[in-house]
């Protein structure tokens, strides 16, 4: 295997090991459809034009997000095809790697994009209780991940 091969085969295995942000339409670690939760349009003083506006743009983010998603598998169904097939071709392991990359890169950007967006929805009030309620919970979640550790380490 040639080093270049090599390489393009450690960025492959990077594309597959992806991960991807939640957004704010996915609703991450509020939930999905986190706008339309009752307890969450009265802590944030979300009202109901706030809601709707949400609604519309993480309805055109999420259809995007499936048309996005779709070309990304069907991408890397071709690229595991080349990658396996009984001779390499370098020119299409790059061609196939950098068509994966570009559709992961866009599904990020419509992520970003998509917080953007609702972000513009909230005043500066919301946006920070927001963050607030994220930061909450991200540090319940750590909570818990260390608990799970603790826990497998005393058995």
């Amino acid at each position: 295997m040639t080093r270049k091969t090599r390489i393009l085969a450690f960025a492959l295995a990077l594309v597959f090991l992806g991960a991807s942000l939640p957004s704010l339409a996915e609703g991450g670690a509020l939930g999905k459809n986190w706008w339309k939760n009752p307890r969450m349009q009265e802590r944030l003083g979300l009202s109901a034009e706030q809601s709707a506006r949400i609604d519309e743009i993480a309805l055109a983010s999420q259809e995007e997000q499936i048309d996005l998603h779709a070309a990304l598998s069907k991408a890397r169904l071709r690229l595991e095809k080349v990658l396996y097939a009984e001779t390499l071709d370098d020119a299409e392991l790059g061609r196939l790697t950098d068509e994966v990359i570009n559709l992961q890169c866009q599904a990020i950007k419509l992520r970003m994009v998509t917080r953007v967006e609702i972000a513009k929805v909230l005043d500066a009030g919301q946006r920070r209780q927001l963050e607030q309620i994220h930061e909450h919970l991200r540090q319940k979640r750590q909570e818990r991940r260390e608990l799970r550790q603790d826990r497998r380490r005393r058995r």
